[in-house]
């Protein structure tokens, strides 16, 4: 045999080796996170309780904005200087955004389902609503929808099967709560006080809503609105999501900074302090494993619902 071509097979089988064991050294990723200092998503590499944030995945262009899956396989980002709304492959090591087709660049708040199987994404400046599909091939946008009434819509969510919207949108002194089908019909709408967040259940048309001035957490369905918490659990609710197997509601309060998980039978109050300031609730891999903080702070804390008794653990950030 050629000695050259030999030397190459073992240089190849070196490198791979050494690859696949700086892979097992890094260890199982828990989730991804967006770093808008340097303006990329990172790895948060570990499990909660020893993990920690990662170097930026490779990018062709810096990202002003992004929301990442449940899947942690893709994230909906705004790219480069135009902020041009495009999906970036996670497991891409070229970093090479896709762009929306149909979309103009600008700025977008984007919805992503429970389990990131649909897309939505609201424009700021027009307040018209555009569902993506085809993500993970030639991701693209579909006619605009547009929401009855005065005012733009402020927050957005989208079912699994993409075939139900929730907005929000602001009438004098309280929030209305729409619901849509995915052609623009409006199929209920509901006056609140306030409302921090609204959150679809998996795979249901059944969604969680926060209302921030009445300090309650709500279940809204077809069968109409069941209270799950009230004032004398909650202080400011500002982000709310369902456990993987929609047995458990969770519900970030920043202003106790805590978490408060209910079952959606309005059973089992479980209260879990954090020593930070809470911002959301950004799921991570598991039934309940939520990042509580933004990016920017050190450290960043998680909260495990998953641990026998559910707790915070933080996540150090190398500088």
């Amino acid at each position: 045999m050629n000695h050259g071509l030999i030397f190459l097979l073992a240089a190849a089988l070196i490198n791979g080796a050494a690859g696949a064991e700086s892979a097992a050294m890094r260890g199982p990723v828990s989730g991804y996170v967006f770093d808008s200092e340097s303006g990329s998503v990172r790895p948060v590499l570990g499990m909660p309780g020893s993990s920690t944030v990662g170097d930026p995945l490779p990018s062709e262009t810096a990202i002003g904005r992004a929301t990442i899956s449940t899947e942690q396989d893709f994230a909906i980002v705004l790219a480069g200087e135009s902020r041009t709304p495009a999906v970036l492959n996670l497991g891409d090591p070229l970093g090479k955004p896709v762009m929306i087709q149909g979309l103009a660049p600008g700025d977008y708040s984007i919805a992503l389902s429970p389990s990131g199987k649909a897309v939505a994404l609201l424009e700021a400046e027009s307040g018209a609503i555009h569902i993506v599909e085809r993500i993970a091939s030639a991701p693209g946008a579909d006619a605009a929808i547009r929401v009855p009434g005065a005012s733009s819509p402020s927050r957005l969510a989208i079912s699994d099967d993409g075939a139900r919207l929730l907005v929000v949108t602001r009438d004098g002194d309280s929030d209305v709560l729409t619901l849509l089908d995915n052609g623009g019909n409006v199929l209920s709408s509901t006056r609140l006080g306030d409302v921090a967040a609204a959150e679809f259940l998996f795979d249901s048309h059944d969604a969680l809503v926060a209302d921030r001035a009445r300090r309650e957490l709500l279940l809204a369905g077809a069968a109409g609105i069941r209270l799950l918490l009230d004032s004398s659990v909650l202080v400011e609710p500002v982000a709310v999501a369902a456990s993987r197997h929609n047995r458990r509601a969770v519900v970030a309060d920043a202003k106790s900074q805590a978490v408060v998980s209910v079952g959606l039978d309005g059973e089992g109050v479980l209260v879990t302090a954090c020593p930070c300031e809470i911002s959301g609730l950004q799921r991570f891999q598991g039934d309940a494993v939520f990042l509580l903080t933004s990016t920017s702070s050190k450290p960043m804390w998680v909260f495990d619902g998953d641990a026998t008794s559910p707790r915070v653990v933080f996540v150090p950030v190398a500088e």
